[in-house]
């Protein structure tokens, strides 16, 4: 898979991210499939994929949860998992 230079730091990552949200929230909860979801990081990360997105406010951390199941065997290879997520997101605090 095509890697580029994230910005100045020396880290390389894919050109094509997997986007992790739909894994655990915003879509149909019948459809929810956490043993696909795994099957599916880790048919990315085989292809050689190693820039994943989550966020902490997708299912509650849940969609952390699930990452780390798909990716925990990954993170002592020599290209490490990069994760793009945002922690923090305090989402609609009525003010």
């Amino acid at each position: 898979m095509l890697q580029r230079e994230l910005g100045k730091s020396g880290l390389r990552v894919s050109a094509v991210g997997l986007g992790c949200m739909g894994m655990s929230e915003f879509y149909d909860p019948k459809q929810k499939d956490d043993e696909e979801s795994v099957r599916v990081i880790h048919q990315y990360l085989d292809a050689g994929g190693n820039l994943v997105d989550t966020a902490d406010m997708y299912g509650v951390g849940q969609n952390e949860e699930l990452v780390g199941a798909g990716t925990g065997s990954f993170f002592s290879s020599p290209s490490p998992v990069m994760d793009a997520g945002r922690l923090g997101e305090m989402g609609d605090q009525g003010d």
